[in-house]
């Protein structure tokens, strides 16, 4: 141990002398003091003197200071991860929010025998346009049979079922999903 001592202070057992040795620790204490001095005056900003003991207890309380705002930060950056993930299951699920890219709504129709369903998407803001498509479902002759909607974060999704005559189904499914087309291009 005595060997380590004086090997941390760049002195061999040959030139071992008691004065130097204290006087070389001495002398590293007062830097390691002086830069714990400068580091915290800076965050202190005060230019009284203080005393070393003041220093260490300054030293501590700004340690545990440091140590408490990173504990924080990691919360804070384990909080935002966990909805950063949440964020992006929700999206590659397709459930949360849809994006409408820059359209009112986005709606589906789709035809089984004489049933004739449409499925609108459209934001909570938008419930005005649920009457219209039923407005123009019994414009085209359709007669609605069901309608639900359910609501899905900001998105609202209705589902409407409606029953089209065989004389209609021809021409009539293209002209429903393209007066809907004009109908949201207009809520826009």
């Amino acid at each position: 141990m005595e060997m380590e001592s004086l090997q941390e202070y760049g002195l061999s057992k040959c030139s071992y002398d008691r004065k130097t040795l204290e006087k070389k620790r001495r002398n590293k204490r007062k830097a390691l003091c002086s830069d714990l001095n400068n580091v915290l005056t800076s965050h202190n900003h005060s230019k009284k003197t203080i005393s070393m003991l003041e220093q260490i207890d300054g030293a501590v309380t700004y340690i545990k200071n440091l140590e408490e705002k990173l504990k924080k930060l990691r919360e804070k950056k384990e909080c935002l991860m966990r909805n950063d993930q949440e964020k992006s299951r929700a999206k590659n699920t397709g459930c949360g929010n849809v994006v409408m890219e820059g359209r009112a709504a986005e709606f589906k129709v789709r035809r089984t025998g004489s049933a004739l369903e449409v499925v609108v998407i459209s934001g909570s803001d938008s419930q005005s346009i649920f009457f219209e498509i039923i407005r123009v479902l019994h414009e085209e002759g359709a007669n609605v049979v069901n309608a639900s909607f359910c609501a899905v974060n900001d998105n609202i999704v209705h589902t409407i079922h409606s029953e089209v005559e065989e004389s209609a189904f021809g021409d009539g499914v293209s002209r429903i999903a393209r007066r809907l087309n004009n109908l949201i291009d207009e809520q826009v």
